[in-house]
């Protein structure tokens, strides 16, 4: 039998983080734990008692009504800003990332995989910004703005 113990520093950054995010990897990538096992870490993480009261105390804290935008314009920015590649790995390696990945189908030819349209949700964010704050003032819009650009001018090469 376990005996609780004090939590860490970095276990009460996952807490904080996963119960912002509510995804397990990201929140032990935020909190500091390796990148190779944040995985592992995180579902060893919360598969401890007093980790899942924690995330329960931090959810409790935070309204519940500011989680979710915040949980919504996450899920978006990891959208637009992660690569690719992160649906397919080498035999052997860490599981592969499949946040991105729509749509997956297996047929006579081999398999196919279908990305989330990031220009769609890129779309989503902007709204979400200009929403949110006067135009031109918030860090994030800058940010799409330049984004927004940078595909622009992209499309014209």
């Amino acid at each position: 039998m376990r005996l609780e113990t004090p939590l860490t520093a970095k276990e009460r950054l996952f807490c904080g983080a996963y119960a912002r995010l509510l995804l397990p990897r990201e929140a032990a990538l935020e909190a500091g734990y390796p990148g190779k096992k944040a995985a592992a870490i995180a579902g060893e993480l919360l598969c401890r008692e007093e980790i899942r009261q924690a995330v329960g105390e931090e959810i409790r804290r935070a309204p519940h009504k500011d989680l979710l935008p915040e949980i919504v314009k996450n899920g978006l920015l990891r959208l637009i800003f992660s690569s690719a590649q992160g649906g397919v790995t080498a035999e052997g390696a860490d599981l592969p990332d499949l946040f991105g990945v729509s749509e997956i189908k297996s047929g006579k030819n081999g398999v196919e995989v279908k990305f989330a349209d990031r220009l769609r949700a890129l779309e989503l964010l902007w709204e979400i910004a200009k929403e949110e704050t006067p135009a031109g003032e918030s860090p994030i819009y800058q940010a799409l703005l330049m984004s927004a650009k940078a595909l622009e001018a992209h499309g014209k090469d």
